[in-house]
């Protein structure tokens, strides 16, 4: 199906209708994005959309898993990630495909995409019980972190962090975290007011040093800081049960 130059603003129904297409082409049109219901057309092997202003692919784009081409103008994209983007439709398609699956068993897996920053839209998934942003190019997590609430599980492991936003501190179902072979040199403080935490793993990092306040974390229950230059321990550490 060719529906190019016709001025299109939206995609009409009557297309994402016809779900045994195969190939779609709406070049030259008006397209700022796709609706959800693409993801019906899940015959879709080649989609062409150049010449629209498109600034976000939904995650039911995801459900396109016979798609092998696609073509798009990504100066106006904002998500996926410009990381993603660069890597090609198969990385484009899992990214969406795990963020889509993410809302029914509230897990959401985004590692080894080359991210150097956490997408924004990850604030919006406020269901997420369990993240992974492990094996990226992270340097910093933004405050929107704290929007996660239902968090338990979150691996942030194989970045390049050296600190964490107070706002991790919201997290108060949090009962593991894991920052394995990162930059940290001290543990970070916030760390210490996850009182719900019962796993804290900082294996690998640059770590010297350990803060009194460690003693406040009466839940954990595993603590892992192999792999650090630690010249001393707190006493504190002997308060935990």
């Amino acid at each position: 199906l060719d529906i190019s130059n016709y001025g299109l603003t939206y995609l009409p129904k009557e297309v994402t209708d016809v779900t045994s297409l195969t190939y779609l082409r709406i070049d030259k049109n008006r397209l700022m994005n796709f609706p959800p219901e693409i993801g019906k057309l899940a015959s879709l092997t080649e989609l062409s959309a150049s010449g629209n202003r498109i600034v976000a692919l939904p995650a039911e784009f995801g459900l396109l898993e016979n798609l092998q081409q696609l073509k798009l103008d990504m100066d106006d994209l904002r998500t996926p990630p410009e990381e993603v983007l660069n890597k090609g439709t198969p990385a484009i398609m899992g990214y969406l495909k795990n963020i889509y699956h993410s809302r029914f068993d509230k897990k959401l897996s985004l590692e080894g995409f080359g991210l150097t920053l956490v997408p924004p839209e990850l604030g919006e998934l406020r269901y997420l019980e369990h993240l992974s942003i492990s094996w990226n190019l992270l340097t910093s997590i933004p405050s929107f972190i704290g929007n996660l609430v239902s968090l338990s599980v979150l691996w942030i492991s194989n970045n390049e962090l050296n600190a964490l936003p107070g706002e991790i501190a919201l997290l108060t179902c949090l009962r593991e975290l894991v920052l394995d072979k990162n930059l940290f040199t001290v543990m970070p403080p916030v760390i210490a007011k996850l009182s719900n935490l019962e796993t804290l793993s900082l294996k690998d990092n640059k770590i010297y040093s350990i803060a009194g306040d460690i003693g406040l974390m009466k839940s954990l229950k595993a603590f892992r800081l192999q792999g650090n230059p630690l010249q001393s321990l707190p006493w504190q550490l002997g308060d935990i049960p």
